[in-house]
């Protein structure tokens, strides 16, 4: 028997276990990637909360610039 002649049934089980370990490489790839998308997802939307917040925060500041320098149109037209 040749030295590098390989059994017919060995060879197909090894084929099989090569299949099945690149699956499971490709499958913690593909999760990996998803995983990353999501983050730069949840990144964005943190971003976009932040300069929402900060906004938010610049309206309530000039609202209050506003109450501060005209009490009287406050107290008898707004709240009326």
């Amino acid at each position: 028997a040749d030295l590098f002649e390989v059994e017919p049934d060995l060879m197909q089980d090894y084929l099989a276990l090569a299949k099945e370990k690149m699956m499971e490489k490709i499958k913690v790839s593909a999760n990996q990637k998803k995983t990353t998308v999501m983050m730069e997802k949840y990144n964005d939307i943190n971003v976009k909360l932040r300069d929402l917040n900060l906004e938010i925060a610049k309206l309530y500041g000039a609202f209050m610039t506003f109450k501060d320098k005209l009490p009287f149109f406050n107290q008898n037209c707004v709240t009326s």
